[in-house]
């Protein structure tokens, strides 16, 4: 039983890590997506990752 709740333990941090580092890109890639959508000539001040 231990190994199973350190098995979901290591799994839920991993995954927390894998959504911390990718929540950025998604962030970034979704701001550029309505940047091209809404058009180039709409001026946004986005923030740097």
């Amino acid at each position: 039983m231990e190994i199973l709740s350190s098995c979901s333990f290591f799994l839920s941090f991993f995954c927390f890590n894998l959504f911390v580092f990718f929540l950025p890109l998604i962030l970034s890639a979704f701001l550029q997506l309505i940047r091209s959508v809404l058009g180039g000539g709409v001026s946004y001040s986005t923030v740097s990752v």
